[in-house]
């Protein structure tokens, strides 16, 4: 996995606590890393889960609400840092379309040696069902990102989860008023 993302895992922790709460919770792990990530290195997913789980442990959440919190807040970050992933996208509903497609090519140049999951859009009218598949059990975090990616293009809609084995059904159904369009 990316190391992106374990650094804006630990920018996520440190601006809602302090470097010293990111210390400590880090320092009582056994990271094979030693917490020491760059965004172009690649680390191991399960670390980046540990660190959710103890990040949730210490603040009462759970390891699912901290990766679906953490989804939703990178998919702004990236879009950000990245601003080719979003910026010839006009709603919300183009990018989890063009997910596989035109993000995920882009991602692979940027870094060729990223492990993507794999997604499948299936436009049905006011629905769009995203099908994720992974190798990773990150189908929280993949909802989260899902949610920042609405929020980014301020769409309104509801997401069921339909969770199976390797991923996840996301049924993105739009609220009439809104629709999955930019404001």
């Amino acid at each position: 996995m990316k190391g992106v993302l374990f650094t804006a895992l630990l920018d996520y922790i440190e601006q809602r606590h302090d470097p010293v709460f990111l210390e400590t919770l880090l320092a009582a792990l056994p990271l094979e890393s030693g917490a020491a990530y760059t965004a172009v290195g690649t680390y191991d997913w399960r670390e980046l889960c540990a660190i959710a789980a103890a990040y949730a442990e210490r603040t009462g959440s759970t390891p699912q609400q901290v990766l679906r919190t953490f989804g939703r807040r990178l998919f702004g970050v990236l879009a950000t840092r990245f601003c080719a992933l979003v910026e010839d996208h006009t709603d919300a509903r183009a990018v989890l379309q063009g997910l596989q497609g035109v993000i995920h090519p882009i991602v692979q140049r940027l870094y060729p040696d990223a492990e993507l999951p794999s997604f499948r859009a299936e436009d049905r009218g006011t629905e769009l069902r995203v099908v994720y598949r992974s190798t990773r059990p990150l189908v929280d975090f993949a909802h989260g990102l899902i949610e920042g990616c609405l929020d980014h293009f301020g769409a309104a809609a509801a997401i069921d989860v339909e969770r199976q084995p390797g991923g996840a059904t996301f049924v993105v159904a739009t609220r009439a008023e809104a629709g999955c369009r930019t404001r």
